[in-house]
């Protein structure tokens, strides 16, 4: 070539080869101008530099050959949209399986694969098959049918039959389903199938106490009526004995009774004192209060005391049992130092529960704690207590150990028994006064109005009868 110049040739419309880098697709390279023109001589080079990318900026500016704009950025509202939709959808489908397995429950329970359950209304198909936990009833009836009634025997031939009378009958599911389509119809379908399980469950039930006897209860109830009044009878019997076998109240004893209930009375034995307004808690219909109880057990103790052939006694006040249960052994561990509590053979406490009065016995030569409740109630933490009091009373003593093992704990229900809420504190001192002199609890509800008379005097001239 002249001048020793490459040239170049003419881009042909879309011919890309020629492209300056870092331009458009299909932008083509300005045509070479002919040879000798100004175009081509030394500075044409920095013409055409500085000229591209001048248009390249035009081109830019007027969106013509613009590259496509970038995707827009999702909102934080849309991506919560989502969230929410992908949410929704899990929870869906866990409602759905939650469904399923509830609608694989009834099938079992209807009996597998015998049963179907309609997928829209929960509408209960019986067919032949019995419910998997329902007994072959028919082979039952078979075997002991020879003692059944015709009714027994119609009820159990019809549990495995549908009650039409409860909606249910045997179309097939397609027609099950169509006919359940509104709610109202679904709602009396699941009803009217929950009804029927009920129906099956009870004359399968009745079924299998057929065999039973019928009158087994009845029988029962009137035993224990009969028992109930064969002890009232005797309880009258033994209180008529306890008239007999001892002494009536002498004939003055309403004066000295009234004479005590008056003002100005008072008595003491033992260093336990005792006033009118004490022995005004004898009237009929009143609650014994402390007082009179613990002046009753030192009249107990001086009779057996004056009495060789009686047991020996010691009878503890009524606040030993309650302080004994609220601050232990170590309270009441004083309370035997003036005397031999294991050369005794009974020991007598009275025990106050707040608004009812026992009584416990301790048998020191039987090795027996007894409890006695007028309203026959149990008690078995006083029985542990109250032997649990003997072991540390042994050992602080220096007494015979007391091995637990061979004591007897005892809740006696044998017993005469309280029928109103006012004489529990009559019952207990009547208790501890028999159970001193080994006696039967021959006493009883209808013997309270004298009984208490009969304490009354007994406090009054300072001696049992």
């Amino acid at each position: 070539m002249p001048g020793g110049t490459k040239r170049r040739r003419a881009a042909e419309p879309g011919d890309v080869s020629g492209r300056i880098p870092g331009g458009f697709p299909g932008q083509a390279m300005e045509p070479e101008q002919p040879a000798g023109e100004s175009s081509h001589s030394d500075g044409g080079w920095l013409e055409a530099l500085i000229l591209s990318p001048l248009r390249l900026a035009k081109r830019w500016l007027t969106g013509d050959g613009a590259p496509a704009p970038a995707p827009p950025q999702r909102t934080h509202a849309q991506t919560h949209a989502q969230a929410h939709a992908r949410r929704a959808g899990q929870h869906r489908r866990r409602r759905q399986q939650q469904h399923q397995h509830a609608r694989g429950q009834r099938r079992l329970l209807m009996g597998g694969s015998g049963s179907r359950m309609s997928r829209n209304a929960g509408l209960v198909h019986s067919y032949t098959a019995r419910p998997a936990w329902a007994p072959d009833l028919l082979a039952a009836e078979t075997a002991s049918s020879a003692g059944w009634t015709e009714s027994q025997r119609a009820d159990t031939q019809s549990i495995l039959s549908v009650d039409s009378s409860l909606g249910l009958r045997s179309e097939t599911p397609r027609e099950l389903r169509a006919e359940a389509a509104a709610p109202e119809k679904r709602a009396a379908a699941r009803d009217a199938a929950d009804a029927w399980l009920a129906q099956l469950r009870r004359k399968i039930e009745a079924a299998l106490s057929a065999s039973a006897p019928a009158a087994a209860a009845v029988a029962t109830a009137a035993y224990d009526r009969l028992r109930l009044e064969e002890r009232r009878i005797d309880e009258r019997l033994d209180a008529a004995q306890e008239r007999a076998a001892r002494p009536a109240l002498p004939g003055d004893a309403a004066a000295v009774i009234a004479a005590a209930m008056a003002g100005g009375f008072t008595a003491e034995l033992n260093n336990v004192p005792v006033t009118a307004r004490d022995m005004a808690t004898l009237q009929d219909g009143r609650w014994l209060n402390d007082e009179v109880i613990n002046f009753y057990m030192q009249l107990i103790m001086d009779r057996a005391e004056r009495a060789p052939d009686l047991p020996r006694v010691h009878a503890f006040n009524t606040f030993f049992y309650s302080t004994l249960c609220e601050s232990g052994y170590a309270r009441v561990r004083r309370w035997t130092r003036r005397t031999r509590l294991f050369d005794k053979d009974l020991v007598i406490v009275p025990v106050h529960l707040g608004v009812h009065w026992c009584c416990a016995v301790i048998d020191l030569r039987q090795k027996a704690i007894c409890y006695y409740d007028a309203l026959l109630g149990d008690n078995p933490d006083c029985l542990r207590r109250l032997l649990r009091y003997l072991c540390d009373e042994s050992r602080d003593k220096g007494a015979a150990e007391v091995v637990e093992a061979e004591w007897s704990l005892v809740c006696d229900k044998q017993i005469p028994r309280q029928r109103n809420g006012y004489d529990c504190g009559v019952f207990a001192i009547m208790f501890a006064e028999h159970a001193a002199r080994r006696a039967p609890f021959q006493f009883s509800q209808e013997t309270c109005p004298l009984l208490r008379r009969r304490v009354a005097y007994e406090i009054a001239t300072g001696a049992l009868i």
